[in-house]
This record gives structure tokens, sequence and C-alpha cells, in this order.
């Protein structure tokens, strides 16, 4: 945090305790008693010292509004703070005296919800994938995933913080779907000490891992009927064939031996007409 002082008994602060993008923002800046009340009071930002007040006139009106509160007490409102606001140094200046510091911002004082949420659910590889794409968010949400009474935490894959609020992706996959049947996906996200919740629609089923457990016996007999059908017919025609072949065998040894007892007939009843 850029912090510089001259004569530091002058001091600024934040008034309020959260400070919320979009809306007012009230720095308090307090002077020493001690201090000539004729003395002139300004209001500044930047290292260039870009006059925003001085004494109870705003240089623009649109944007500040200058009060001096009490001989001691001199404010200054931001009437819509942005994220380039919280990256610039402000000076209070009390004639020659000035406190000159940068806006602090921590995860207990600043909440901004995100400003585009891109959500994608679908069925990858198998599983059940969920994706969440948070940008323009601070501090970084925690989220889960809820199912009747069971929580699953998703998972920052990236996060970047290219000023002061972030982008921040999530994953989250299950062999089980992550919604009820007919229901939308649950999300819970955590941003500080508030809660929102995220609903998403989709297209998927809704087969639990149990649910494909119990219709693996069925899987398993609709493929092994056919199967066991197929090897039933091999060995029919196996034994057929067997069986054929043998009825061959038999009917040629059969043939032969009547052909041989014929010849037998026929070289007997030679012999018997020689005779």
């Amino acid at each position: 945090m850029i912090e510089k002082a001259l004569l530091s008994n002058v001091q600024w602060n934040i008034k309020q305790n959260m400070i919320e993008i979009g809306k007012p923002l009230l720095l308090d800046c307090e002077i020493p008693h001690n201090f000539q009340p004729n003395k002139s009071r300004q209001w500044t930002r930047g290292e260039d010292n870009q006059l925003l007040c001085f004494d109870n006139v705003a240089i623009n009106r649109n944007k500040y509004n200058g009060r001096i509160h009490s001989p001691t007490e001199y404010l200054l409102t931001i009437l819509n703070i942005t994220e380039d606001d919280l990256l610039c140094v402000y000076s209070c200046r009390v004639g020659f005296a000035f406190k000159q510091k940068q806006i602090e911002v921590n995860d207990s004082n600043l909440l901004h919800k995100p400003e585009t949420i891109d959500i994608k659910y679908e069925m990858l590889n198998g599983n059940y994938s969920l994706r969440l794409d948070f940008s323009q968010v601070f501090p970084k949400p925690l989220c889960r995933v809820k199912l009747n009474d069971k929580y699953m935490n998703l998972t920052i894959v990236h996060a970047k913080q290219p000023r002061v609020l972030f982008r921040v992706i999530y994953e989250l996959e299950s062999k089980e779907a992550l919604h009820s049947c007919g229901k939308t996906v649950d999300i819970e996200c955590n941003i500080g000490r508030q809660k929102f919740n995220i609903s998403e629609k989709h297209d998927l089923d809704c087969k639990t891992l149990d649910e494909t457990n119990s219709s693996i016996p069925y899987l398993a007999i609709k493929v092994s009927v056919p199967i066991v059908v197929i090897v039933i017919l091999v060995m029919v025609y196996l034994i057929y064939t067997k069986q054929q072949k043998s009825r061959r065998k038999d009917n040629g040894n059969q043939y032969i031996q009547a052909k041989k007892e014929s010849h037998a007939d026929e070289n007997a009843n030679r012999v018997q007409q020689a005779a």
C-alpha cells in the first residue's frame, strides 16, 4: 500500500466497514485540534495530485463531494466507487500538511459479486463434469454443489487478478449425477460473509452410481443370453457334424464289407462250377 505523509498527525481512513463497487464510499480526514481553522483543505488523487475538492467545492460534482464537517474533520465522498478508484492514492491536505495513501482492500472490507457467470454442465469421458467461470469478483468465492443432503466442493483450477477483481474458474467431475432427477444443478457460493445460490438447467439424465451398478446384472444377462445361444448352436452344429462323419464312416465300412462278401460269394460259385 502506498502511503506518504508530511506532519503525519493528519490522517484519513475509510468511514464505512464495507466497500461496494458501484456505491458511495466515504473517506474521513482527521485534523488535529491545534490546526488553525482558516487553513485551506483539499482532497487530491494520484501521484500528480489531481484536485478533487477544495474546502466544500468539488471539481466534479457528479463523482465527488467534499465537506468540512467540523474544524477537525474533512470528508470526501466518492459517489460511485469503481475498480479504477481502488487503484489510486488519495491525499487529504490541510495547509502544507497532508496524508497520502491508497484505499486498503482486503477480503474483509470489499465485496463484489461476479458480473458474469458462465456455467457448463455436461458428460465428459463418462463422468458428469461441471465448470464455473466467474469474472469480476472479489474475494474469491468458495463454491459447492448441493445434492440432497450431500455437498461436493468445487476446485479452483484457475485464478487471475489483473487489477483488484478476480477471474476464477472452478471444476468438479463425478461418476454420479450432480443433480436429482428432473431438477436443476444447485450450487452454493460464499463470497466473503455473503451467500448466493445458483440453479443451472440442463438436459442430462439423472442416473446415480447405485442406479448404474444396479443395471449391471441386467446388462450382463442381456449380453450373456445371446452368447449362450450362440455357444449352444455351435455345439449342436459340432455334434451334428461329428454324427454325420460317423455315419458316413459306418456306411463306408458296411459298403466295403458287402463288397468283400460279394466277392467271396462269387469265388465260391466259380469253384463249385469248376468242380
